[in-house]
């Protein structure tokens, strides 16, 4: 028993670690499978709040609400790029508010009930957001009523309802958010003697001597440690914050057409005039829209509307299907052709009853239609037909009239119809985009003038796909060869390259420099770490780039190093000013004025007049808060303590002040700073609450 229990003492502490080490393995090896998931979600978070994230998942998923309800609203299948950015920032913003202030409204049990709901809705007390809706749709507080009793019948999912239910949650949020603002109003309290106190700032003016001894930044006698830099970068921690950036380079390729581009161009510009002098009127118009970059106007032009000026003379002194060109100019191989020439009203008069069809209703308001037009033909009155039948609201009280209007100003149908026609007619235009009938009658037109309708035949030069190929080319062996941060900087130096450095890049921003759609190049520099070079080529219009990123800064505090030659500056004007202080007032003790002051430092007494503490700067003295501060409050004739300035040291005495405050009151003043007050708020609350909040934005990784 007593060698067991040896072996037992003695092996107790191997055994001990043995098992430790077994339960570690066992503990990482279990945090190692989980935690993957875990660091795994942590990668997928679109935003970080309170130290909680959002996974882009969830942030995708609000995303497609919101898209599906901007198509509803836009009528549309697909959204362009510029909507798609709005509508992520829309998300973005909601989340974020959401989880912010969710948890504010939470805490203070703020609410908006059903009822106060629906009073803001369609009630006495409409939201603002709802009466900024009614403007944007031209829609009166009736039409609104009857949708809201509608919507609400129909069934969660539906078009029309995820609208409603848009409408309802901006009103909601403007609501509490307005209750939630108002409770820090509520804090916010302007006493008395703040009220005198603006009032004396922005009334009373001020004459003041002054001696100043300025500092000397290339004072050599002013030495610093790094201790007393790094202290005094502790101290002023707080004003060093900084946001995420990057500074980068890019060297860039541009694409530029070749002579053997030029050449191509021309030629195929020659080959399409001369299958359209073959063409009639109408087959040209189809051809230059076919293969021109600028499409043919629907309108007839007068003499001098042509912008070019050669193009109009030769338009207004040409046959029909005459051809002008081509021509290089912008860039461009140019032609023109004159379609038609005749003899139209410069502008027509008209007026018009509008009739909604559809699909189901066509035939029954096709003879409505016709009975209108009928009745036109036989003398009826405009004015009576259109405020009776016409559903244009602009027009229908005027008796539908239109006024007075060039070509262009309408499509075609609705011009053709008028310029070609003659006062009096009347015609019958199906609108199909409208979703309409429309019954026109010519009410006047102008003495007619000569106009032509002018096709342009405008083709880009553009560089081929060898030329693009050749510069691409050049750009990928730059950066092939050029992959380390030693070898880059040594080819700028020899190579002649287009280098373009970009600073305090942020990661929302959309574009680098002038590059046209660069936001990945955004994203590549977020996720890149200093001095690294892009492993591609990355192509914006006719730019091929490589790039390099020069400096990282991240969410934070600027790095002491970075800001040490600022704080050098500094400090030394702190001891400077310590220094300077001492000696003005062992030169001012005992002293009965400010000459005798400046006799023992050999310097002389200035002047500053009509100072107010409103004024930006002291003329002959420039940005010095602290003594304009000074100056406003100290009694008249006494002589000051030094003042340690922003460019020196000062000892000053007021000459004279003058009141001017007698046309103002400090109940004035007081609701002035309640405003100044209440609009900081409005402005600053959200800024503090999401600083508190921790927040950190990621969507630089996803888009």
């Amino acid at each position: 028993m007593a060698i067991i229990q040896k072996i037992r003492n003695r092996a107790g502490i191997l055994v001990s670690v043995i098992i430790g080490l077994a339960l570690l393995a066992f503990i990482l090896g279990d945090f190692l499978t989980s935690g993957s998931a875990y660091f795994s979600d942590a990668r997928s978070n679109i935003v970080e709040i309170n130290g909680k994230g959002v996974s882009y998942q969830t942030f995708d998923e609000e995303y497609k609400t919101f898209e599906n309800e901007a198509k509803e609203r836009y009528g549309k299948q697909s959204l362009t790029d510029e909507e798609t950015e709005a509508i992520r920032e829309e998300t973005y913003n909601t989340i974020v508010f959401d989880k912010v202030f969710g948890r504010e409204f939470d805490k203070l049990g703020l609410a908006v009930n059903k009822d106060e709901l629906d009073d803001l809705l369609g009630g006495q007390h409409l939201s603002p957001f709802v009466i900024q809706l009614l403007q944007s749709q031209n829609t009166d507080l009736a039409n609104w009523k009857r949708y809201l009793s509608s919507v609400r019948e129909m069934q969660p999912g539906t078009p029309e309802m995820n609208f409603y239910v848009y409408i309802e949650d901006q009103v909601y949020k403007n609501r509490i958010m307005t209750k939630y603002s108002n409770l820090i109003k509520q804090g916010t309290y302007v006493t008395g003697l703040e009220a005198k106190r603006r009032l004396k700032e922005i009334s009373n003016e001020v004459n003041f001597s002054y001696i100043v001894d300025q500092f000397d930044a290339a004072d050599s006698a002013v030495s610093v440690t790094n201790s007393e830099l790094k202290d005094y970068y502790k101290e002023h921690l707080k004003a060093y914050k900084q946001e995420a950036s990057r500074d980068i380079r890019f060297v860039y390729w541009e694409v530029i057409p070749s002579q053997a581009d030029y050449a191509a161009a021309e030629k195929e510009v020659k080959d399409m005039i001369t299958d359209l002098s073959a063409l009639d009127a109408q087959n040209s118009i189809e051809y230059i829209n076919a293969n021109s970059d600028v499409k043919i106007p629907a309108k007839r032009y007068t003499k001098g509307e042509l912008k070019d000026s050669i193009i109009d003379a030769f338009a207004f002194s040409s046959p029909e299907n005459s051809i002008y060109g081509p021509y290089f100019e912008e860039n461009q191989f140019k032609a023109a052709k004159v379609i038609k020439a005749e003899f139209l009203p410069d502008s027509v008069r008209a007026s018009h009853i509008i009739i909604p069809i559809s699909n189901e209703n066509y035939a029954k308001q096709r003879v409505l239609a016709d009975s209108l037009k009928k009745m036109l033909e036989n003398g009826a009155d405009m004015t009576v037909l259109a405020s009776s039948n016409s559903y244009d609201e602009n027009t229908k009280s005027i008796g539908g009239d239109l006024g007075w209007f060039k070509e262009g100003k309408f499509p075609p149908i609705i011009s053709d119809s008028c310029f070609y026609g003659k006062t009096g007619d009347v015609r019958i235009n199906i609108l199909a985009e409208q979703g309409a009938l429309q019954i026109i009658k010519i009410t006047g037109q102008s003495t007619p003038v000569k106009k032509v309708q002018v096709g342009l035949l405008n083709c880009e030069l553009r560089p081929s796909e060898s030329t693009d190929a050749k510069y691409r080319i050049e750009a990928s062996k730059f950066g092939t060869q050029n992959n380390t941060p030693e070898k880059f900087e040594a080819a700028l130096k020899t190579g002649n390259y287009k280098i373009v450095p970009v600073n305090n890049l942020r990661p929302q921003d959309k574009n680098v420099a002038d590059l046209e759609r660069s936001r990945e190049l955004v994203m590549w520099a977020f996720k890149s770490d200093e001095k690294t070079i892009t492993d591609r080529i990355y192509t914006y219009g006719n730019k091929h780039v490589v790039a390099i990123v020069d400096k990282v800064r991240e969410k934070g505090y600027t790095p002491f190093e970075d800001l040490k030659k600022t704080i050098e500056i500094e400090v030394k004007k702190e001891k400077q000013s310590a220094t300077i202080a001492a000696k003005l007032k062992e030169a001012s003790a005992g002293a009965s004025s400010l000459s005798a002051i400046a006799s023992k430092l050999s310097t002389d007494v200035k002047t500053a007049s009509n100072i107010r503490f409103a004024s930006y700067q002291i003329p002959g003295v420039g940005f010095e808060p602290k003594l304009l501060g000074a100056v406003m409050y100290l009694p008249k004739g006494k002589i000051s303590k030094p003042i340690e300035g922003t460019n020196g040291v000062y000892i000053f005495q007021v000459d004279s002040e003058i009141d001017n405050s007698s046309t103002a009151t400090p109940d004035i003043q007081k609701r002035y700073l309640e405003n100044n007050y209440y609009s900081r708020i409005n402005y600053s609350l959200m800024d503090a609450l999401y600083d508190l909040s921790k927040l950190e934005d990621f969507r630089y990784k996803f888009f």
